[in-house]
């Protein structure tokens, strides 16, 4: 790679084109070039002293990538977009259909063996948005039983049990970060917790592991 003069600059962004796709530039205190979709649109982060010859030929060599990449960001955009709930329609929840219940007579939302209750009468974003906040409560619920669980097991127990709206990772280990979060979910607590011992995936981690 050819570098430019060292700049004190620790951050920059410009607007740049490369075959005709426009794409925001980040110039940041980094190593190597990252490519970042997002809504349809890309962000690449480069170097601070980097030429901009040589991040152009990055950017339209990794073109197909980036096309492919932006039309599934945009396809999953318009499923968000499309997705609504009504009354009477079901809910997925751990392998089974629940209805949606308009028969809370307050604001009390909750989900048993009948389906899931709602107050009558909400329109649909307000239903929605109580559909996504249920199932929070109940997949913290759920989730904080199983680390209960494997916490028992492995003799350890996490400061907390987190659900948010993570869509890069959706489980994050370390030391100081206990596990967050079924069976692939379990995995994740599993291996969040081995890796809660042991910080690397080195040998005395698959100890851990194949010990518990």
């Amino acid at each position: 790679m050819i570098y430019l003069p060292k700049s004190s600059e620790t951050k920059d962004s410009s607007k740049e084109k490369v075959n005709h796709m426009t794409y925001t530039l980040t110039r940041q205190k980094r190593k190597s070039i990252g490519i970042y979709i997002k809504d349809g649109t890309v962000e690449v982060r480069a170097p601070l002293n980097l030429v901009q010859d040589e991040i152009d030929r990055f950017v339209k060599s990794k073109g197909k990538w980036i096309g492919e990449k932006i039309a599934a960001t945009q396809k999953q955009s318009a499923k968000k977009r499309e997705f609504t709930v009504d009354y009477g329609s079901s809910l997925l929840w751990r392998g089974t259909q629940y209805p949606i219940l308009g028969d809370s007579n307050s604001k009390r939302i909750w989900r048993d063996e009948e389906g899931f209750h709602f107050p009558l009468n909400l329109d649909k974003d307000e239903l929605k948005y109580n559909v996504i906040r249920l199932y929070k409560i109940c997949a913290k619920n759920h989730l904080a039983h199983r680390v209960e669980y494997f916490s028992k097991i492995m003799g350890d127990i996490p400061n907390s049990v987190k659900v948010t709206d993570a869509q890069k990772r959706w489980g994050s280990c370390s030391k100081l970060t206990p596990p967050k979060a079924c069976c692939p979910v379990y995995n994740r607590i599993f291996h969040g917790g081995c890796v809660w011992r042991r910080t690397t995936l080195s040998t005395a981690w698959w100890g851990t592991s194949w010990r518990t």
